[in-house]
């Protein structure tokens, strides 16, 4: 049951009226408000502001409904995957994407125009880190990855398409105190940079070196190295430090709890690319690429 009220309050938080929320889902206006107001009970918490003229979100509302979201899309590729398992004579090909890529424009496409365009092979789909991607794939454990880097050429024999370049921005909490004034790239040398990129890049010295040059340029007191990006938002939000991201790839353009700093660097960018190393599928590895980068054009 609470897995349908979510269901109906993310169709609610689209709309944001209850009445074509309700048309949507099939059932009557009456039943939506009192799934909607069971899930408030349930959960101890407000989700709408309502009033005779609008339906809004609470804080608690539109946090809800990003995370819901995610882990609705999440669910829905579950059951697509499990009801793929006990189909027979499909070759089986092992696919690696980034796990904070944006779900709406990057994973679920990604995952649509492979499914669609081969429905003959059963595609394993695996969100992972950055480093484990790249790990798995030259360890043989993956056939195809679709993730971001700026030191991609130096990772050896491995074939990569880059899909798209994205422009990397400095990022802050919009109430963080630097905002409230002119921003300068120099002001950000007193704070720390968090990141969910791999320790090893830091202290390596072959690793500092392959990266560009712009990226050993700028400023920070030191790095904080996050296990993933949901929780380096959370220390953004929190006043923990700043970010370099590309807010694009993860989702975060729509949002009004951060701010973006362009970055005085023409080269300042992040390849979303798709690689696949030496096997003898590559042809049809390549194709896949290829229409995997048709998504990002």
């Amino acid at each position: 049951m609470l897995y349908k009220r979510i269901g109906y309050f993310l169709e609610a938080a689209r709309c944001l009226n209850f009445t074509e929320a309700a048309k949507r889902c099939f059932i009557s206006q009456q039943a939506m408000t009192w799934h909607i107001s069971s899930l408030e009970e349930e959960l101890g918490v407000k989700l709408f502001i309502r009033t005779t003229r609008s339906v809004q979100l609470t804080e608690t509302g539109i946090y809800l409904r990003d995370q819901f979201s995610r882990i609705n899309d999440d669910i829905s590729l579950c059951i697509n995957q499990a009801q793929s398992i006990g189909k027979t004579n499909r070759s089986t090909i092992k696919v690696g994407i980034y796990e904070s890529f944006s779900h709406k424009t990057i994973i679920l496409p990604v995952m649509q125009i492979l499914t669609q365009t081969w429905p003959d092979i059963y595609f394993d789909f695996q969100l992972l880190g950055l480093g484990e991607l790249r790990n798995r794939l030259l360890d043989n454990k993956l056939d195809l990855i679709i993730t971001t880097s700026y030191t991609w050429r130096s990772w050896g024999m491995v074939h990569s398409i880059v899909l798209r370049r994205y422009p990397f921005k400095a990022v802050l909490a919009s109430d963080h105190p630097l905002v409230s004034t002119e921003f300068v790239l120099s002001g950000l040398a007193d704070l720390t940079l968090l990141t969910n990129e791999q320790p090893s890049q830091y202290n390596s010295e072959i690793s500092i070196k392959n990266m560009p040059l712009w990226r050993q340029q700028l400023p920070r007191k030191d790095y904080l190295h996050l296990p993933d990006m949901t929780t380096l938002l959370v220390y953004l939000k929190m006043h923990r430090g700043f970010a370099y991201l590309t807010e694009e790839l993860e989702g975060l353009s729509d949002t009004s709890q951060f701010c973006f700093y362009d970055l005085p660097f023409a080269d300042a960018c992040s390849d979303t690319i798709c690689c696949y190393a030496d096997g003898e599928n590559n042809a049809l590895l390549r194709r896949m690429a290829k229409a995997v980068q048709g998504i990002f054009k």
